[in-house]
């Protein structure tokens, strides 16, 4: 599981139910429907399937940010991303919180309430042709009264793992993945499965997110490159700039970037596929 990505805050909501209750949960069918609980007036709403919600969700303020300054830092936001898997059996949905952590809660703890899925702190609705998710956070949690999202992948996800590997697939594409050349016609790779291939060193990678670099936008080693190997990079327009990192000396934990680029990169199109 990618610990050194986000720190997850699983939240259990268990709720309060009755003996009787607990037996009709008990002997009910399985089936796809999310919730199936009366509303506020009394009227069954109608089921949400679960199919409906699978897969992942991204912010669309998150995603039009990221796809413009392609700057991780310049884009995260509250909530840049909700996903919905099965782990264990169990149907899950997950709230991502700024990539620092988040809300893990089962499907089957949400109840429906005209058209809405809801608990303590959060409510989820779906548009008419079920393109865009709408969240709503409430109490402590609350930022904004209603973020919007649209569909990233539709996917079955099987884990918090895949779950993981299908945002990270999104942002490695959205603001890195690619073959560029330097000014002296040296070739950099990071490639659509997050290997770095450089003139020099080549590892596998993870962005730093949640407070790893400090001032700038960044990657580190995961497996390969010579202790914690780790770039910096920026976009100048068309071109990527890479930056030596050193310890952050008001963050024993973070990382900043050096002043100048020690390479300025022009990506080569078609090359490798990507």
């Amino acid at each position: 599981m990618k610990k050194l990505l986000w720190i997850y805050l699983f939240t259990l909501l268990l709720g309060c139910t009755t003996g009787e209750n607990q037996q009709e949960q008990t002997d009910a069918p399985a089936s796809d429907s999310v919730a199936n609980s009366p509303d506020a007036a009394g009227a069954t709403a109608r089921p949400v399937a679960y199919s409906q919600l699978q897969g992942v969700w991204v912010n669309t303020s998150f995603q039009r940010t990221l796809e413009t300054t392609r700057s991780l830092r310049q884009a995260v936001t509250d909530v840049p991303t909700i996903s919905f898997f099965e782990e264990d059996g169990q149907r899950v949905v997950f709230v991502n919180l700024a990539f620092r952590e988040g809300i893990s809660v089962p499907v089957a703890n949400l109840r429906q309430e005209g058209g809405s899925l809801k608990n303590e702190e959060f409510e989820i609705s779906l548009n008419a042709d079920q393109s865009q998710l709408t969240l709503r956070l409430a109490g402590d949690l609350r930022k904004r009264n209603a973020v919007t999202f649209r569909r990233l992948t539709s996917a079955r996800l099987n884990s918090l793992d895949e779950e993981h590997d299908a945002v990270l697939a999104y942002l490695n594409k959205a603001v890195l993945a690619g073959t560029y050349r330097d000014k002296q016609g040296n070739t950099y790779q990071f490639t659509p499965d997050m290997k770095a291939i450089l003139p020099e060193v080549s590892f596998t990678y993870e962005f730093g997110t949640g407070g790893v670099f400090s001032d700038c936008d960044g990657i580190y080693a995961v497996e390969g490159g010579a202790g914690r190997q780790s770039l910096g990079f920026a976009w100048k327009g068309q071109t990527l700039h890479l930056f030596r990192t050193s310890p952050d000396p008001e963050n024993p934990d973070g990382l900043v970037c050096e002043g100048q680029p020690f390479a300025e990169l022009t990506r080569v199109e078609n090359l490798q596929g990507y």
